[in-house]
């Protein structure tokens, strides 16, 4: 039986590097079904290449 979870986000890095850095935002606090966890902006890279976004959970 689970009594409780939590789901802790850190910032969300991106792979390349973009030039100019990437804005993380994540939210804190209780989520609803259907919510945004984070959002993240960045410049895309000049050539249109992939980039691999990394996100951190923990999970309790």
């Amino acid at each position: 039986m689970v009594a409780n979870n939590a789901v802790r986000m850190a910032e969300v890095r991106v792979s390349p590097a973009p030039p100019g850095g990437v804005k993380s935002n994540v939210y804190e606090g209780i989520v609803e079904a259907g919510g945004v966890l984070a959002r993240v902006e960045f410049a895309r890279p000049a050539d249109r290449g992939a980039v691999d976004l990394m996100p951190v959970f923990a999970f309790e």
